[in-house]
């Protein structure tokens, strides 16, 4: 069961959004900035209503000194730790808290799996979804153009079984299943 992980300003819709068909969710944490101001303590306010309304588990907040840049990423790798799946939405709050946020997804990315989702300021743009195994895979293992396109056909294609995989690469089911358990 992953973690859901979010940053937070002043506004807690891009949090509720995200959670609602949440299932088996085993924690989730909101990072944002110390001191709490009273706007994000209303925003949090907001999202631990709505966790108990739908009993999904109380969200624990975590705030970050930008002062020290460093202690906070360390905070937020201590919040990841034991979670081998972390669902993170980094649509919210400052981009100081979202540059730490990420920079600790990253670094937990290379021994759990982790999905990150920003949603753009701009009502027209799509919502982005980037599974950050790719980092530790790129990291571990030099890729192959053959590799770098197999990557990139299931990231396009979410929840794609071995033999559509290989049908929709023109690969052996064989050759596909040995890239994918290569990956992990």
């Amino acid at each position: 069961m992953p973690l859901y992980f979010f940053t937070l300003g002043f506004h807690a819709d891009h949090v509720i959004r995200r959670l609602q068909g949440a299932r088996d969710v085993e924690g989730i944490a909101v990072a944002t900035a110390e001191p709490v101001v009273r706007a994000v303590g209303v925003a949090f306010g907001e999202v631990s209503s709505f966790c108990e309304k739908v009993r999904l588990p109380a969200p624990r907040m975590v705030p970050l000194d930008l002062s020290d840049p460093g202690g906070s990423v360390v905070k937020i790798l201590e919040v990841l730790r034991g979670y081998s799946s972390v669902v993170a939405d980094l649509s919210g709050g400052m981009r100081s808290i979202v540059v730490l946020s990420m920079t600790a997804l990253l670094i937990h990315s290379l021994r759990a799996s982790v999905r990150l989702y920003m949603v753009a300021e701009r009502e027209d743009a799509p919502e982005m979804s980037i599974p950050l195994d790719v980092v530790r895979i790129v990291l571990s293992t030099g890729l192959s153009a053959e590799k770098k396109r197999v990557l990139r056909t299931i990231d396009e294609n979410p929840g794609l079984g071995i033999a559509d995989l290989a049908r929709l690469l023109g690969k052996s089911e064989k050759t596909v299943r040995n890239y994918v358990s290569e990956f992990r």
